[in-house]
């Protein structure tokens, strides 16, 4: 059976409101990974990494 789950864990030494705004925004995804990123958090929504 395949799963469209991963799970990774990670320690950040950063501020909690630093970390989820990283995570949690098309601003933050976009400076994390270096490449444009649309993200929707609502239930079912989806997350998008565009390289450049």
């Amino acid at each position: 059976m395949v799963s469209d789950r991963s799970e990774r864990v990670v320690v950040l030494r950063h501020p909690i409101e630093r970390v989820w705004a990283t995570l949690t925004t098309a601003e933050g995804l976009s400076g994390w990974f270096g490449s444009v990123a649309e993200i929707d958090l609502r239930p079912g929504g989806r997350a998008f990494d565009h390289s450049r």
